[in-house]
């Protein structure tokens, strides 16, 4: 039941209706080179693109932010991305990066690090959850100022 869930959290982009803003983040890509079956593609860095929810003209770039998903939460208008190894906050408003978020390490020696996919904003306590497929598998953010609060390893 939560697996389903979890997926439709991921890699989609995020309409924000209070901001009038669409934000559609992106992955870096290595360079790739033709082969008989598939075109070249150029590389290009990892970024947040934003859009005006209303008429999709692009409002803006944050360079070097990326991942599988983002949220804005939180009075603040902070807004949070599903990077990899770090998730990312961001400023809404002014579209300005703000800081990586550490992710503790997970307890066991050797065990998969923190992959983040899924992200969600709990408006009613202005949490960010932001969910891995490695331990620790959900970590809690407080949307003011992006502060850790604590992880969750769900077991699988």
């Amino acid at each position: 039941m939560l697996a389903p869930m979890l997926a439709s959290l991921a890699d989609a982009p995020l309409a924000d209706p209070v901001g009038r803003r669409l934000y559609i983040t992106r992955g870096a890509a290595a360079s790739r080179a033709a082969t008989d079956t598939m075109p070249a593609v150029a590389a290009f860095e990892k970024r947040v693109s934003i859009f005006d929810l209303d008429t999709l003209k692009p409002l803006g770039e944050i360079a070097g932010v990326g991942g599988n998903g983002a949220v804005i939460c939180g009075s603040a208008g902070h807004g949070f991305t599903s990077d990899h190894p770090a998730p990312a906050m961001f400023d809404a408003k002014s579209m300005k990066f703000m800081k990586n978020i550490e992710i503790p390490a997970p307890a066991a020696a050797g065990a998969p690090t923190f992959s983040a996919d899924g992200i969600y904003c709990d408006p009613f306590n202005d949490r960010v959850y932001i969910f891995s497929h490695a331990a620790p598998h959900t970590t809690v953010i407080d949307s003011k100022d992006g502060a850790v609060l604590g992880t969750i390893d769900r077991g699988w």
